[in-house]
């Protein structure tokens, strides 16, 4: 998995699930830079798990990266080196995407399909992930009982809309 850095147009990051090896390009790709990698299998190495589901970056911040994994989401503000951080409270995150701030906030809404504080559900943060808040209901899963990936991602124009592909696509606006 590759994606842009959310504002640097020199630098992409690469995400080898397999390998758990997280990877770093600086001038657009021509040469890359291994910055975490566990030999062994399943580990850790500057606090990021060798296995992942996704990486994200928020549009406008240089060199910060979000990684969606089995056992919670995990951010770094510095290019992909040194440590990642666990974010408290997210047992699990099957995809994050970002969309525009709440009106009054600088950081980018953010989205989750994952599990916070043991509820499966999609999520949405306007302080940068330290406070979630279920938009989904509970009758409404949108296919969560399986295992794989979604897409997840808020719309950078009209804050509140997200738009989840699990099975098939899912449009949800709420302003709350």
């Amino acid at each position: 998995m590759i994606v842009a850095d959310g504002d640097d147009t020199n630098t992409f990051y690469a995400f080898d699930m397999p390998k758990g090896g997280f990877y770093a390009s600086y001038n657009k790709g021509a040469t890359w830079i291994l910055l975490n990698k566990v030999n062994g299998g399943p580990g850790l190495e500057n606090g990021l798990p060798a296995w992942g589901d996704a990486i994200s970056v928020p549009l406008g911040k240089k060199g910060e990266i979000w990684a969606s994994m089995s056992n919670g989401l995990y951010r770094n503000t510095n290019w992909g080196q040194n440590a990642w951080t666990r974010m408290p409270g997210v047992d699990s995150a099957k995809g994050l995407g970002f969309g525009k701030a709440a009106p009054g906030a600088s950081y980018p809404a953010m989205y989750l399909d994952g599990s916070i504080n043991g509820v499966i559900g999609i999520y949405r943060s306007t302080d940068t992930g330290a406070t979630w808040v279920r938009i989904d209901s509970p009758q409404g899963q949108y296919g969560h009982a399986n295992n794989d990936r979604s897409k997840i991602t808020g719309d950078p124009k009209t804050f509140g809309t997200v738009y989840v592909n699990k099975r098939g696509i899912m449009v949800g606006t709420s302003s709350n």
